[in-house]
């Protein structure tokens, strides 16, 4: 298997096993996102509920209240350019 396509296998098991627990298994809720944010990303734990509010916006490009995997890949690799700038 491919660097990339194991990177995206990587990605959809983190993305599933946050996903649907409130509802649609394809997409995050707000609640799922923060759950997945607090112990997956290192120095999210203190987000109040506006940033995670304003960040789940950021990442729900097309407005339909869910973060759908596509939305969720491009997080993914915006949160790592970030980090490489550092």
């Amino acid at each position: 298997m491919s660097t990339v396509a194991e990177i995206l296998t990587s990605l959809k098991v983190l993305f599933t096993e946050y996903a649907g627990k409130s509802g649609n298994k394809e997409t995050l809720s707000k609640r799922e996102l923060a759950e997945m944010l607090h112990k997956e990303v290192p120095g999210t734990e203190d987000m109040s509920k506006a940033e995670i509010k304003d960040f789940f916006d950021l990442l729900d490009e097309d407005g339909d209240g869910e973060v759908d995997f596509k939305e969720f890949v491009n997080f993914a690799v915006t949160l790592n350019m970030l980090s490489e700038m550092e």
